[in-house]
């Protein structure tokens, strides 16, 4: 494989493949009125059947949008135009999306044989996913389907580039087995293990690609290649690209809500988030939690059993577990965010922070080895297989000073201590309706020790805040 150094794309040829493929027939030149009828009739026939299976098959769910300000943000907001136009413009260029119902869980959006690919691969699309540096687990594909080319940027680097070309033999086509032989190989993914995530294909806008199975191996590839760009995440959910630091993207939630995603930190990975929340929606939380505010608790590990818990973290806390409309609003937009079904959250934490009210730093992950001899959290935690991915944390209130969200290791910082934390690395000012996403795993499904957080003590006024912790499986427990 070619170093990361290298710019020049390497270039081989698969094996030829000898699977037949049907070929179509056309029917006779019938001038009668009554043949035609029975042509036209047979044609509909056919295409009903024929068209349907293939999207069953595929289940692709996805949304097709082109990225229109490409160099310095990203936006699928082309998305809402289309759906607002659908009903008086008809184009083969148009995006079309619908959605499942409100009681499938996975909340994603289902790709309509209307909606065609618009992904060209150009430098300018490529600079809202690639890197200048290596994201470990995300890879992005392109495919070229005049040529059978597949162009694999190895960990988002913009500089390590790998290629190949699928050679057919005549009466062959290409099918899903072929891309995913050259993904394994040529990407180095991870095979199956007990205690890790499958890789999972993703569209541009992170929608989940039903194409990694095994028992889809012979599936037609048509719609991937008209996709024209995908990306490949070795931890198996999908991980927005920071790209680099200051870098928005919009993003669209629903039919009637856009987000703005703007990078504030590549390591570890943390994103503010406009247009999420509104002002109503952070007092009814309020409102609604106030009355059941304890004292916060932690997990301790093994070696801190038995100390309590403010020895780390001195905030009140409760959980929202009844599910109203409200919570089931937020809910399903949290699931639209981060791109990950909201069967993968836990309910919504509330907190409260009074007068030097703190949390010291930590990981919001659990680390199997620091938790060996607690039953509980190993059952939560499947003994490694799950576990918490993205934190999405929401502030409720305007502070006057202090109450900070501080990443001490940001940009490969070195540890530091808690009193020390609050002045060095990146600080998040709790602002009433600002959202921010991070990362506690990385898109290779590993720990990210660099997500150590912590929250500044608050120093005037009252901090009120709330979170959804993300999982990278559905959480059961």
């Amino acid at each position: 494989m070619m170093t990361a150094a290298a710019a020049t794309a390497a270039t081989t040829t698969t094996g030829k493949r000898n699977k037949k493929t049907s070929d179509g027939s056309s029917s006779s030149n019938d001038k009668s009125n009554h043949s035609n009828m029975w042509i036209l009739a047979l044609v509909a026939l056919v295409a009903g059947l024929v068209t349907e299976p293939i999207w069953q098959i595929y289940r692709s769910k996805i949304v097709l949008n082109v990225p229109e300000t490409p160099s310095q943000s990203w936006s699928d907001d082309r998305q809402l135009q289309t759906n607002e136009e659908s009903s008086s413009t008809t184009s083969s260029t148009t995006s079309s999306t619908t959605t499942t119902s409100d009681n499938n869980s996975n909340n994603e959006f289902v790709l309509e044989e209307s909606a065609k690919a618009q992904y060209s691969c150009s430098p300018e699309e490529l600079n809202d996913f690639l890197h200048d540096f290596s994201v470990p687990g995300m890879h992005l594909v392109c495919l070229d389907g005049s040529s059978n080319l597949i162009t694999m940027y190895y960990k988002s680097l913009r500089s390590h580039v790998l290629q190949e070309t699928i050679e057919e033999a005549e009466g062959t086509r290409m099918i899903w087995l072929d891309v995913r032989s050259v993904l394994q190989d040529k990407l180095r993914l991870p095979a199956k293990s007990e205690l890790k995530q499958p890789w999972a294909l993703f569209s541009p806008t992170g929608e989940r690609l039903e194409l990694g199975e095994e028992s889809l191996a012979d599936a037609s590839i048509d719609e991937l290649f008209s996709l024209g760009m995908f990306l490949v995440m070795e931890g198996g959910q999908w991980v927005w690209p920071g790209v680099r630091k200051g870098f928005v993207r919009q993003i669209q939630l629903d039919e009637t809500h856009n987000a703005t995603l703007k990078t504030l930190s590549v390591r570890p990975l943390v994103f503010s988030v406009d247009g999420f929340l509104e002002d109503d929606e952070c007092d009814w939380i309020q409102v609604t939690a106030e009355p059941h505010m304890t004292q916060s608790g932690v997990s301790l590990m093994d070696r801190d059993k038995g100390k309590p818990a403010t020895d780390w973290r001195t905030s009140e806390t409760t959980f929202l577990t009844e599910k109203t409309p409200e919570i089931l609003e937020i809910d399903r937009r949290t699931s639209r965010l981060v791109r990950i079904p909201q069967t993968h959250q836990e309910p919504p934490q509330v907190l409260r922070y009074g007068l030097n009210a703190r949390y010291d730093q930590h990981t919001d992950y659990f680390d199997p080895s620091l938790y060996a001899n607690d039953k509980r959290t190993m059952q939560m935690i499947a003994y490694g297989r799950r576990n918490r991915m993205a934190t999405v944390l929401w502030y409720l209130s305007d502070v006057a000073e202090g109450g900070e969200t501080t990443f001490p290791e940001m940009d490969n910082g070195p540890p530091v201590s808690n009193k020390e934390s609050c002045h060095v690395g990146l600080q998040v000012k709790p602002e009433k309706g600002k959202v921010i996403i991070f990362y506690s795993l990385k898109a290779d499904g590993k720990f990210d020790p660099r997500s150590v957080h912590g929250a500044c003590p608050v120093r005037e006024g009252v901090k009120w805040a709330a979170n959804k912790w993300v999982w990278n499986e559905p959480w059961t427990y």
